[in-house]
């Protein structure tokens, strides 16, 4: 509107803004105007001035119940004082006509139905002077005034609801106002002449293609854009395009005044007997325009009885078909009758190996199908080979020519099939892995399948079960890992969406999860710089790959031989690694290792051990000559003593420096060590051994047969 005054309004006390449950159009309000129980009319308005008498005018409106409308009048003053020139008025009553009064002329048109929105729209042409009315988008009628009215303009108001002073009784809802100036000098005119529709052939057979022309014109005085044509079967003869009658629709982007503009498109001929085949200009009356009933233009259509004709139809696949080797692959189709007249007799579908007639893999009957209808599905199977390849299956209807056709060159549909080999698949295992006659992993190891689909079809899944106890979906979950130690049997295939099913194949991978164990000798002391140490790792299942050590936690070194530590206390730390990366824990030994201070890498023990040898020899012979064997004498009798009691202990001398110069045992240094306290307790207890029998001697003569009086 140009201009208001106050805003909206509500007269008397019976309209309000309605929100759900009430009936609401696009927003969350709408204007509800309720007189069912009042005595008196209410009424929503608005003010506004202009200086036109041309406008459009829409609005969408609920009628509920009872009887209310909506008015745009001039030079009344929100209906209190003032005469009134009505512009429009529209009244509308449950179950009645519909009334509409453009200026001082009035029309009747058909009722609104209740219970529903609506949208009305109007359109005042003061050039014309005339109103048109729309209905949800659909011309409904038109009102003009006498001849010699003056078109009022000015102050106005626009009002809704129950206007009365005598309430008229209704419940209405009010959405979405829109009212707007409009320029009448310029309207667009779209027209289809008499002649301006035609159709070539105009008497054919069932199913042909009939070529349509329509020629639309523009006879007003302004451009008309994108207007709609539609093509339609006027089944009812009305010259409108009625649900389902239309079967074509094409659009003019611009069509400038007095210019016109050719369309065509086909109609495939069906029902013998005549039929008006029409074109319609702007159908939903979006384009205003100054004459609304010149849009349709029909021509006439004689479909003729011919023989009947039949040809395949509704292929099913309808393209080239893949399939997956020695597979069932189901084929379908429909028979059509192009044709102007049933057949009298039955026939038959024959389905066909190649291209050319051969003795057929399938026979379908089929019963007379009536002029332009369709009888099916129809089906067979055909298995593909065991070979990839294409291959050309054909279905023959009426292939033994039972029935006399109009045309007999087009009973036949031929589907190419593209047979497509299977999947293969191959098993991927990540790292660690190590292979040596067998394969070994650990539970790190990632699996996983590498497919190749030369169908190009796509993989459906892939699945693989373990020890033959469950079945996983690989293309599902994806890579996976294997957990229990020992030897697992994994089997696997694909399937892709030809249908293809892959053979099983197989693998046995053995599971290592445990590190190898590492000794070291000597893994006691005592130790010497000259002591070397030597690694020994085993490992059950892939085998050792390397081992290695430290010295007090330095560098760790790879280990390939025997190795020493210079003197002092040391830690030694120690582990090993198989092929599929089990690190062992390490192992620790603690060295204490000592050397003379006069040759720190030299082992005195077997020096200290013959000086102590020589030393009991000497003393033991002394011993011996001083107190010889009883019963014996001169040198025999020493002998024997000497073999008796000094002997043993210079043997024993001369043993452990024996053993400790080849093994390194009992070593010297350390001087407090156990190779000390043995030599010293060899060497005491010999000469305490030879120094008591030569104290005993004094009381034992030499050559005395009986025991001394002591030993009796």
């Amino acid at each position: 509107m140009a201009y208001s005054f106050g805003g909206w309004e509500r007269r008397d006390t019976n309209g309000w803004l309605a929100t759900s449950p009430n009936p609401v159009h696009s927003a969350p309000y709408s204007a509800a105007v309720d007189t069912m129980t009042s005595s008196i009319g209410s009424f929503i308005i608005q003010d506004f001035n202009a200086s036109w008498t041309s406008f459009r005018w829409s609005f969408w409106v609920y009628p509920a119940q009872g009887a209310e409308g909506a008015a745009v009048a001039f030079n009344w003053d929100r209906g209190l004082t003032g005469s009134r020139q009505t512009a429009t008025a529209i009244g509308m009553s449950s179950g009645r006509a519909t009334s509409v009064a453009a200026w001082d002329g009035s029309a009747t048109l058909a009722p609104i139905s209740f219970g529903m929105w609506h949208r009305i729209d109007v359109l005042a042409d003061g050039c014309a002077r005339r109103q048109d009315f729309w209905l949800d988008g659909t011309w409904w009628g038109s009102a003009q005034p006498s001849p010699s009215l003056s078109l009022p303009s000015g102050l106005g108001t626009v009002a809704f609801g129950d206007g009365t002073y005598t309430a008229s009784h209704g419940e209405f809802y009010w959405d979405d106002f829109t009212l707007a100036p409009y320029n009448c000098g310029f309207l667009p005119d779209l027209a289809i002449p008499d002649g301006g529709m035609s159709a070539t052939p105009s008497s054919p057979p069932p199913g042909e293609s009939v070529f349509l022309v329509a020629i639309v014109w523009n006879l007003g005085n302004a451009s008309a854009s994108n207007a709609t044509v539609a093509f339609f079967f006027d089944s009812n003869g009305n010259r409108g395009p009625d649900p389902g009658e239309t079967f074509a629709t094409q659009v003019v982007p611009n069509l400038d005044p007095g210019m016109g503009t050719t369309l065509a498109t086909t109609w495939r001929a069906s029902g013998v007997g005549p039929h008006s085949l029409c074109a319609y200009a702007d159908p939903a009356d979006t384009i205003v325009e100054r004459d609304e009933t010149n849009n349709v233009g029909c021509t006439e259509v004689d479909v003729l009885s011919s023989p009947p004709d039949y040809t395949p139809a509704n292929t099913v696949p309808s393209n080239t078909v893949v399939a997956g080797m020695s597979k069932a692959v189901r084929l379908t189709l429909d028979v059509r009758n192009v044709g102007g007249s049933a057949p009298n007799a039955s026939t038959e579908i024959a389905f066909f190996n190649g291209t050319a007639p051969s003795p057929p893999f399938a026979t379908v009957a089929v019963s007379p199908v009536a002029p332009d209808g369709t009888a099916g599905p129809f089906s067979a199977t055909w298995a593909s080979p065991s070979t990839p390849g294409l291959y050309a299956v054909t279905a023959f209807v009426d292939a033994a020519n039972q029935v006399a056709e109009s045309n007999e060159t087009n009973n036949a549909y031929t589907w190419t099939i593209d047979v497509v080999a299977g999947p293969a698949t191959s098993l991927v295992v990540g790292s660690p892995n190590y292979t040596a006659g067998s394969t070994y992993i650990s539970s790190r190891t990632v699996l996983s399948f590498s497919i190749q689909d030369p169908g190009q079809t796509g993989i459906r899944r892939t699945m693989y079960h373990v020890d033959r106890e469950w079945w996983g979906n690989f293309t599902a979950t994806g890579p996976f890992q294997l957990y229990a130690e020992g030897g697992r049997l994994l089997e696997w295939h694909s399937e892709d969406r030809a249908g293809n099913v892959e053979p099983s194949r197989a693998a046995t991978l053995i599971v290592d999860n445990t590190p190898p164990r590492t000794t070291v000798s000597p893994a006691t002391g005592p130790f010497s710089p000259d002591t070397v140490f030597r690694l020994a790792a085993t490992d059950t299942a892939s085998g050792v790959a390397g081992t290695e050590y430290r010295i007090d936690q330095g560098p760790w070194v790879a280990y390939d031989s025997g190795f020493r530590v210079s003197s002092g206390e040391h830690r030694i730390d120690f582990r090993s690694v198989d092929h599929v990366g089990n690190r062992e824990s390490e192992g620790t030994i603690y060295v204490a290792s000592a050397t003379s201070p006069l040759n720190a890498s030299v082992n005195w023990k077997p020096f200290v051990a013959a000086f102590f040898a020589f030393f009991l020899a000497g003393s033991g012979a002394l011993a011996a000559r001083l107190a010889p064997m009883v019963g014996r004498s001169g040198k025999p009798s020493a002998v024997a003593a000497f073999a008796a009691v000094a002997l043993p202990f210079v043997i024993a001398e001369i043993a452990t420096g024996v053993v400790s110069f080849y093994t390194g045992l009992l070593s010297i240094p350390p001087i407090l060590g156990w190779g000390t306290g043995v030599d010293l307790t060899i060497l005491i207890t010999g000469f305490v051994t030879s120094l008591i029998r030569v104290r005993s001697r004094r009381y034992w003569p030499a050559g005395t047969l009986a025991a001394p009086p002591e030993a009796l």
